[in-house]
């Protein structure tokens, strides 16, 4: 069927038509302005005002991610990966080996192929070494660097299903002519890499791109320009592509003074991380007194290590279901009870809050899908533990064991709606802590109960709540997400979608005054806790502890350093009068560059035009 993305801001990767169309069908078969635009008959029309389309990126070098590994060659775990970068918008995406034994490569090689069967992102395959030079070796091993082997290429093309697409070498090592010749004639890109050539050399070589700019490789010098000169000196040469994090955009072939702004900006996060390492021993206490905890949300030990390091207090969230998403079958008792010691006892003397299984909507898992037309109102959170009492039991008795001899383990329940849930939950919650504590023989410490506000009508029960659990805790992203109607994962309402709208606020504010009132803590977990700018309002709300990844705990950590509760509660008496999100947010960047947290502010600053 025919179909049309109208009204669009949609980036060609040679320019950007503000008020564009799309038509595509398998293909897309017209490109242009809004002027120029003729309706056809039988297409479908999609209106993608406020929106911006962008062809999907190119991801031609990666070894992997979300716990898979490409040398692993498993196949079902390559899919998985690429599911979620999928999800990223990489459209398009190379597997990469590594130089390591010939079998190894080969059982990579052969798992992509499997893989690439099932999943038309793969695209191709970047075989980077083993024919490298050992100067540059890098994290390459260097007992299984070879030369460049025409013969062996060969052989492991065969073996990929054609699937290789780009090679990186290193064409001084030896006659790479023969190997440079097979490439070509098997459409396979020359890229130079963990390489010590010199000009003339690449000049020789029949190389269009290279590895890795500057890095594992000859550098500058003024008398010889090596592999980094020779990719400024030679049109032919492709390796540069900036992507804005900051506003989301994507610049490839910038120009030079394009190059030189974005090097001022990375000068300035340079000299921002620098200035943010001395809050990593400070603790976050305004000018006035006032000391605000700080957590962090973790999933897996990389968020530990950075949360330790930069100082956070505990555990706000631990997202359990990540090592449920990086298998391949439900993790049994035992398995989980190691992974979850580990997150318990780096943060030993220090609370630990535990989610249970939150998986549906936008979190699935590879082995249990869960289809829905409508999956942010579905079977999600306790709603699908509690349809599998066995599931959350297993969990349960795993955190129990786990916390043995620690004592700082916090449940919390997400996605709650109804008070029986709680009441439910509770139940099976007490029976597996007399069960554990029989079997261990051992006595451990209760833990206590939370649940995540996150739909509407815990808001509108917290009385209720309030005599069945010890503490509540926000989760900021699909609260914001129910209170305003709108999916956040949809671009066409992404405008609508905001935590500092002014509904949120003020439900956020009478939240914390209920539980105020009731005597129980409240924290906040989401993404609104780790924006320097709400994090100032969520302190003068009164939270108790705001939650975030180890990323933005420095950041927020000077914000309240540097901002008086007074001023804070001030600027939220004043925001919470305002009619619209962007007057919220003006407001409080307007404060942020008076009161000399300026870098704080982050995209209204940086906007660079082509």
């Amino acid at each position: 069927m025919k179909r049309v993305i109208i009204h669009a801001e949609v980036y060609t990767g040679e320019t950007v038509i503000f008020d564009g169309f799309v038509r595509f069908e398998k293909e897309i078969s017209a490109v242009g302005k809004m002027s120029e635009y003729v309706p056809e008959s039988g297409e479908e029309v999609i209106d993608a005002a406020g929106s911006r389309l962008v062809p999907g990126f190119i991801d031609v070098h990666s070894h992997g991610g979300y716990g898979v590994d490409n040398m692993d060659g498993d196949a079902e775990d390559i899919n998985r990966m690429i599911a979620a970068m999928h999800r990223e918008g990489i459209t398009s995406y190379f597997p990469t080996t590594m130089t390591q034994s010939s079998e190894n490569i080969e059982r990579a090689l052969i798992g992509i192929r499997k893989a690439s069967e099932k999943n038309p992102v793969i695209q191709g395959i970047h075989l980077e070494g083993p024919f490298i030079s050992v100067v540059h070796k890098g994290a390459q091993p260097e007992e299984h660097i070879k030369l460049p082997d025409a013969a062996l290429m060969r052989k492991w093309q065969d073996l990929s299903g054609g699937l290789i697409r780009l090679v990186t070498y290193a064409p001084e090592t030896s006659d790479a002519t023969a190997f440079e010749k097979y490439c070509l004639d098997n459409r396979i890109v020359l890229s130079v890499g963990h390489s010590d050539a010199l000009r003339n050399q690449l000049q020789q070589s029949k190389a269009t791109h290279i590895t890795h700019l500057f890095n594992a490789q000859r550098g500058l010098h003024h008398r010889e320009p090596g592999v980094t000169g020779h990719a400024f000196l030679e049109e032919n040469i492709y390796v540069e592509m900036i992507v804005d994090a900051h506003q989301g955009r994507v610049f490839t072939n910038p120009p030079r003074r394009l190059r030189t702004r974005y090097k001022e900006i990375q000068k300035e996060e340079e000299q921002l991380a620098k200035d943010l390492k001395q809050y990593e021993t400070k603790d976050a206490v305004t000018p006035d007194g006032v000391a605000v905890k700080l957590y962090v949300n973790t999933g897996l030990m990389i968020d530990v290590v950075r949360g330790v390091q930069r100082g956070a207090k505990g555990v706000g969230l631990y997202r359990s279901e990540i090592p449920f998403m990086l298998r391949d079958r439900f993790p049994g008792e035992e398995e989980q009870r190691l992974i979850y010691r580990q997150q318990l006892s780096h943060f030993a003397n220090k609370p630990v809050v535990m989610r249970t299984l939150d998986i549906g909507a936008d979190k699935d898992l590879p082995y249990f899908s869960i289809e829905e037309e409508n999956s942010a109102l579905g079977w999600r959170g306790i709603r699908f533990t509690l349809d599998h009492p066995e599931i959350f039991s297993s969990q349960i008795r795993a955190m129990l064991k786990a916390s043995i001899g620690l004592n700082n383990l916090h449940i919390l329940l997400p996605m709650v709606t109804s008070v029986s849930e709680v009441e439910e939950a509770l139940y099976l919650l007490d029976r597996d802590w007399h069960a554990v504590q029989e079997e261990e023989q051992v006595k451990i410490t209760k833990p206590k109960i939370g649940i995540m506000v996150e739909v509407p009508s815990v808001l509108l029960q917290i009385e209720e709540f309030s005599e069945l659990v010890d503490f509540f805790s926000v989760g900021s992203n699909d609260l914001t997400q129910y209170l305003l109607a709108v999916d956040r994962n949809n671009p066409r309402v992404a405008n609508v979608y905001s935590h500092l709208h002014p509904a949120v606020l003020r439900a956020l504010t009478r939240l914390v005054q209920e539980c105020h009132k009731y005597d129980k803590p409240v924290s906040i977990c989401g993404e609104m806790a780790g924006d320097p700018l709400s994090a100032v309002l969520l302190m003068a709300m009164g939270f108790n502890t705001l939650s975030m990844s180890s990323s933005n705990i420095l950041r927020v950590r000077k914000a309240i350093c540097h901002v008086p509760m007074s001023d804070a509660q001030e600027q939220l008496e004043r925001v919470l009068k305002m009619s619209s999100p962007l007057m919220v947010k003006s407001w409080m960047e307007y404060y942020f560059k008076t009161h000399g947290l300026g870098d704080m502010v982050k995209a209204s600053t940086r906007i660079v035009s082509a």
